[in-house]
């Protein structure tokens, strides 16, 4: 299926020489040489749990969902497919990939959908943690004394 210009951001996900592919400014410039070779990704079960997507069990049906920004994006199995419904109310049956999906809930939430950056081995916080602020905001600093070119 050949993809529309239009639908791409940065950040999206797609298939590109058959691995994952997210977006970059520099792929936006490069995007003409680019776009033949990216290849949309389906959503399935395992990549929305992936996107933080948790699992809701109502009565006998159960279905996927991440709330954001007063907003329940909802998946719903169909016959055949999963089935976006937003806030149980609008449905969006023409979302099938995860692209459409980053789109939508960036139109709606002004969010990135993105898979989480992995904690380190060590039991740290992820990456996007902010650094702790030093006990000592305003302790000086030593200053070594380098000669530069024009000093004597």
């Amino acid at each position: 299926m050949p993809i529309d210009i239009i639908e791409i951001r940065v950040y999206n996900y797609f298939e590109y020489n058959r691995k994952v592919k997210q977006i970059t400014g520099l792929d936006l410039v490069n995007m003409d040489a680019l776009l033949p070779q990216l290849q949309p990704i389906a959503i399935l079960p395992a990549r929305l749990f992936r996107l933080n997507f948790t699992v809701v069990s109502a009565g006998e049906r159960s279905f996927f969902q991440r709330f954001a920004s007063d907003i329940y994006f909802n998946f719903y199995r169909t016959k055949d497919k999963l089935q976006l419904v937003i806030n149980d109310q609008i449905r969006l049956p023409h979302i099938v990939y995860i692209h459409q999906l980053q789109n939508i809930y960036y139109d709606l939430t002004g969010d990135v959908l993105a898979i989480p950056a992995p904690a380190s081995n060590q039991g740290e916080e992820p990456i996007a943690k902010p650094a702790e602020p030093s006990p000592y905001p305003f302790a000086k600093v030593p200053v070594i004394p380098v000669l530069g070119k024009y000093r004597q």
